[in-house]
């Protein structure tokens, strides 16, 4: 994998009312899977590399004191080179998408900057220029095809501050996003793209409450935010089993998400910590009587993080403890997979001010653990960095 980022921002404009600032960006990646003696069901060598390149520009104007308007441009050009080693041609045909976006912003503060109002829209501009038919192991053969699409998600978020250390926050949208290519003709590990997937496209709803303060007593930067979300989507890309090992994404025609998070932080002298807990209730709403009602796959009911940190004026210790619940892999719910702990130590230490050194024990307890695709996960294992700043 290769990536190339460059950024060029603008010094403030007309008066410090204007800041602008563009990207331009390139990406590459190659990557090969082996299955030549067919454990996942796939029996066949892959090769895919993908490029991409593209470019944006963005900024903030300030019309007013209280009034803040954000906006971006972004264009991209995508390209997915798939090669099957076992095949005959080996090299499939090459996937083409062109992306043009373009989003805006207008956050307005009133009544003495307790109120704002932010209306949001983003628009999307898909051409894709892939094949028009696929045999059963989802391998592109036939003519090609252009399929253009126009992507539109607006937005309205308003927030109420009713005291100076409480906020009160709601949000209301509608949503469309495509899938990208690695959903559409991927192959990576034990999943497998599919290539007549439709939209993602929904109503996202949410309210929620913030409490901040800078001291109480020994302890400081205290915040504290719970979240109510609701949303429902049609088309829902998850990812469901096409054999014991194998996963490939399918549309869900409807599904609703809803759920509570919790978040706190807060830190002394010599420590900090924060915790972050969601419990998710993701049902199936599509019209088939044996799945309406089901538990989405690959969606957790509850999830918990949590981090401890030490500080010393030779750096600081730090451990993490993730927990996931249970979830099924399939829209059935008959293969479930158990819930998991993970535990992660690690250090970092300053020499001087301009070395850091890095040392990270993750997965402490050895747990033997798989992910929402039955894939397994490493076990103990460690890393260790070194960062040099000139």
């Amino acid at each position: 994998r290769l990536l190339n980022y460059a950024r060029l921002t603008s010094p403030p404009l007309a008066g410090g009312r204007l800041e602008v600032q563009g990207t331009a960006f390139g990406i590459y990646e190659r990557e090969r899977f082996d299955d030549r003696k067919g454990e996942f069901g796939l029996a066949r060598i892959n090769r895919n590399a993908t490029a991409t390149v593209g470019g944006s520009a963005g900024g903030t104007a300030y019309p007013g004191k209280a009034h803040a308007v954000d906006w971006f441009l972004e264009a991209t050009y995508e390209r997915l080179s798939p090669v099957e080693e076992l095949a005959s041609p080996a090299a499939g045909p090459v996937q083409n998408r062109v992306a043009l976006s373009a989003g805006i912003q207008d956050e307005v503060r009133l009544a003495g900057e307790r109120l704002a109002i932010v209306p949001a829209l983003r628009y999307q501009h898909l051409r894709d220029a892939v094949s028009a038919s696929f045999d059963l192991a989802n391998r592109p053969r036939g003519p090609r095809r252009v399929v253009e699409r126009d992507l539109w998600s607006p937005g309205l978020g308003v927030s109420v501050r009713l005291q100076p250390w409480l906020e009160l926050r709601g949000n209301l949208g509608r949503f469309q996003r495509a899938p990208n290519f690695s959903e559409l003709f991927g192959v990576r590990g034990s999943i497998q793209g599919r290539a007549d997937l439709r939209p993602e496209q929904g109503l996202n709803r949410d309210v929620g409450v913030v409490a901040t303060a800078e001291q109480v007593g020994g302890l400081r930067d205290l915040r504290a935010e719970y979240v109510y979300f609701n949303n429902d989507v049609e088309d829902l890309i998850v990812l469901t089993p096409v054999s014991p090992r194998a996963f490939r994404p399918e549309n869900i025609s409807g599904a609703r998400l809803r759920g509570h998070e919790l978040s706190l932080r807060a830190s002394a002298a010599k420590a900090g910590w924060e915790l972050n807990y969601t419990h998710l209730d993701a049902q199936d709403r599509s019209p088939i009587p044996a799945r309406r009602g089901n538990q989405l796959p690959g969606r957790p009911s509850d999830e918990l993080y949590t981090r401890i940190d030490l500080f010393h004026r030779w750096g600081s210790v730090y451990y993490e403890f993730n927990f996931v619940s249970g979830n099924f892999l399939d829209p059935a719910n008959f293969q479930r997979v158990p819930s998991r702990d993970l535990h992660t130590l690690g250090v970092h230490l300053a020499w001087g001010s301009h070395v850091r050194l890095t040392f990270e024990a993750r997965n402490l307890t050895d747990n033997q653990v798989r992910d929402a695709g039955d894939f397994p996960l490493p076990g103990r294992a460690f890393f260790g960095g070194v960062r040099v700043r000139l």
